[in-house]
């Protein structure tokens, strides 16, 4: 038959939340409208593993619960309306602090403290008093002594300001007073000049103000400025800079083109106004544990493309909704019966299938636009990197018998003969696997053992163990090892690309089965500490006092020497949202900065694009006691989701991270890999665990759009019929900015 791929369509949800006596329920639905509204901010809050019942790391789930507090915070400012309603909204956010979830699940706490104030009454022109408050927290850090505000267009110097909770009182010392009159509710900006007249470039990218102490409205991290006054170049031009150190501007860049050049001349008559900037405080708790962190965050125009955190979707099959089904949108038949308490998806037929030497397979698509699984918003965002996980629970019915059953990823529809129809596929798999072999007894002599199990041989890894014979009469027959195979279909050719064999005996039920796919630049690094690199650390890129550029670490540094707390640690960054400057190459020696502090040095030249695989599995019930090793058998059990208010686990993104409380999978170590495969070196755990794969069929296009089916679940080979899969779930990097508005800009977290 021929089976058409749908192509992924793109679609968005909206978040609905409501609070109720100080709980929050937040639905599931995710939608980000081109020119609307912020909205996946709290998805990760309800649907990552962080908020399990079923036990787990109670200081990772507080600090995911921060997370999610900023993430809310940010969500609710954006969608807010008017100038006057974000305010409004700062100042609730602030006044309720606790957000308690439903269920049990945890709660979190947050503190605002906005650096601009607004005025509390009106005031003719020629006071000397201005009262204002700031519409949250008066910031801990800030010291107001003298200096300038500006209110509308004029600026107005003070020699004294009095804070009282949020209320600050500043005293008028322009001559004259006041020069216009000010309303209640105006927006009123903090100001410093320069010491003296001084010229910004990309070599020379810091600034000196005065030291009146205007510079100490300013807060110390990640702050946005506008150059205003008597001969500015571009009054409406946004910098930002890095930190503040005593009163000088360190790290400032212009944030319509961070990357690119300038030159910029700063006069003492010009006004360094500073744009609004909130510090919030997020601090989560789970079961007595609280994890705080605080967050240096400008608000201004947000667009898309800014990374929210991940966001997980999980399907646990109470019906085919979210999957392409229907004559030509499927291969074989799926169902969704009740099998050992919960609803599940059973594979009840396969059949042959494939433009060159069909095979026996099932494959059910999934439906990723219509649960909003935003995977081309964030292979955009990444600079046209596509990482995310997988993971699925797979039970063999009626064992022992041969099995091949897994998920597809980076999956795309070919259409060998023109017909608009797919006729095969391209892509990577991961599956567990059984194979069968039989012999038979002729004249008292058995022959040979022969493959009956309907897997294609260029699937069947080279190093498979094999168990005992089971005799029949005159006939027998033997099974493999369980293993786990990392396979490739490309251009209707198969091939295995790495395997691992498992315990002898029976495939344990629902036995989990994971993929971290991550799309990234290669950089070979050294000298790395004393604090490890860590996934999504911002590094920029230094060659003395010159910018090379700048990159985000996608997922935990694969370390082959050496140790971070030496500093002297060697290993490959896997980077994303490559931004380097015109005519710039990063070289070997070149330091990796994170908020201005060396990291590492860059030990090679950035190499092509490329995809890291990792693969885990898990059982329904735990096995030893669990650790901090994510290699050995040793874990907790990872059941079927059943309950409401359960989800399901995740590994943890740094490999540094792992520990007795979230050790519920095993890394897989490869046994052995095909020709042409390779490992990333490593040391310890990491060690023959990441596989690099650079075939050109799963790197996605660097421009354009990304449109591939992307992912599914199959069998191949007989007893198709056997095979029930349930909790699937895919985890990705969620996206801020679906549409356009004033809204927290990138911050920095401490």
């Amino acid at each position: 038959m021929d089976f058409r791929y749908l192509k992924a369509r793109d679609s968005c949800r909206l978040v609905f939340l409501s609070d109720q006596k100080g709980s929050i329920l937040i639905g599931l639905i995710i939608t980000m409208v081109i020119f609307g509204i912020l909205g996946a901010a709290m998805v990760s809050l309800f649907s990552s593993s962080t908020m399990s019942q079923l036990g787990g790391n109670y200081s990772q789930r507080a600090y995911y619960l921060a997370e999610s507090g900023f993430n809310y915070a940010a969500s609710e400012f954006l969608n807010a309306g008017s100038e006057a309603a974000k305010d409004n909204t700062l100042e609730a956010l602030n006044t309720q602090k606790t957000f308690t979830l439903l269920n049990n699940e945890g709660k979190f706490e947050l503190c605002v403290y906005p650096y601009y104030y607004k005025a509390t009454a009106n005031y003719p022109a020629g006071g000397a008093i201005l009262s204002t408050k700031v519409t949250g927290s008066f910031p801990p850090a800030l010291t107001l002594s003298s200096g300038y505000l500006k209110i509308g267009a004029v600026v107005e110097r003070y020699s004294g300001a009095v804070p009282s909770g949020s209320n600050v009182t500043f005293t008028i010392s322009s001559s004259g007073g006041l020069t216009n009159a000010v309303s209640s509710g105006d927006t009123i900006y903090s100001v410093s000049h320069v010491n003296n007249a001084q010229t910004i470039t990309k070599a020379n990218n810091s600034v000196d103000l005065e030291v009146s102490g205007s510079a100490e409205a300013f807060p110390v991290i990640n702050g946005n400025f506008r150059i205003e006054g008597t001969g500015s170049s571009d009054p409406n031009r946004f910098w930002g800079y890095r930190k503040r150190d005593g009163n000088t501007l360190k790290g400032i860049m212009p944030m319509d083109d961070p990357n690119g050049t300038f030159s910029e001349t700063i006069n003492t008559t010009n006004d360094i106004v500073l744009e609004k900037f909130v510090r919030i405080d997020s601090t989560g708790i789970f079961a007595g544990t609280n994890r705080q962190i605080t967050y240096y965050t400008p608000i201004g125009w947000v667009g898309p493309g800014i990374p929210a955190g991940k966001k997980t979707f999980h399907d646990k099959f109470d019906d085919l909704d979210n999957w392409f089904t229907g004559q030509n949108e499927q291969i074989g038949g799926h169902a969704t019966p009740t099998v050992d308490g919960d609803k599940a998806m059973h594979v009840t037929r396969s059949e042959q299938w494939g433009f060159f030497n069909p095979q026996i397979w099932s494959l059910l698509n999934f439906d990723r636009d219509a649960v909003g699984v935003e995977l081309a918003a964030a292979w955009q965002a990444a600079g046209y990197c596509l990482s995310y996980d997988l993971q699925s629970k797979i039970y063999i019915s009626g064992q022992p018998k041969s099995f091949m059953a897994g998920m597809n990823f980076r999956l795309q529809s070919v259409d060998n003969n023109n017909d608009g129809n797919a006729d095969d596929m391209n892509t990577y798999g991961i599956s567990y696997m059984r194979m069968r072999q039989e012999s038979r007894r002729f004249f008292g002599r058995w022959g040979p053992w022969r493959y009956t199990d309907d897997i294609d041989s260029n699937f069947r890894p080279s190093g498979a163990l094999w168990e005992g014979e089971i005799r029949h009469g005159n006939r027998k027959e033997r099974y493999s090892y369980p293993a786990i195979v990392l396979w490739e279909r490309d251009g209707g050719s198969n091939k295995w690309l790495a395997y691992k064999n498992l315990s002898a005996g029976n495939l344990p039920d629902w036995s989990d089965l994971q993929v971290r796919i991550i799309e990234a630049y290669p950089l070979s690094f050294s000298s790395g500490g004393p604090f490890p690199l860590l996934y999504g650390n911002m590094i920029t890129v230094m060659r003395g006092t010159t910018k090379i550029g700048t990159a985000r670490v996608n997922g935990t540094p694969v370390q082959n020497s050496g140790s971070w707390g030496s500093s002297n640690a060697a290993g490959i960054l896997t980077l994303s949202n490559i931004n380097l400057e015109d005519g710039m190459h990063i070289q070997n020696n070149d330091f990796l900065q994170v908020n201005g502090e060396n990291r590492a040095r860059a030990a090679a030249s950035l190499g092509s694009k490329k995809n890291y695989i990792r693969v885990y599995y898990g059982t329904v019930s735990g096995q030893g006691a669990s650790n901090s090793i994510p290699t050995d058998n040793n874990r907790h059990g990872d059941p079927r989701v059943t309950l409401a208010g359960q989800s399901v686990h995740w590994p943890v993104d740094d490999i540094s991270a792992w520990a007795a409380d979230n050790d519920y999978f095993t890394l897989v170590q490869w046994d052995g890999h095909n020709a042409g495969v390779s490992y990333v070196p490593a040391t310890e755990y990491q060690t023959d665990a990441v596989i690099v794969e650079d075939n050109a069929t799963f790197i996605t296009p660097d421009s354009g759009s990304y449109n591939w089916v992307g992912i599914g679940l199959n069998t191949h080979g007989d007893n198709a019929s056997s095979v029930y899969f349930d909790d699937f779930a895919i985890q990705w990097e969620g996206i801020f900015g679906g549409g356009h508005g004033t809204g927290f800009l990138p911050p920095i977290q401490q």
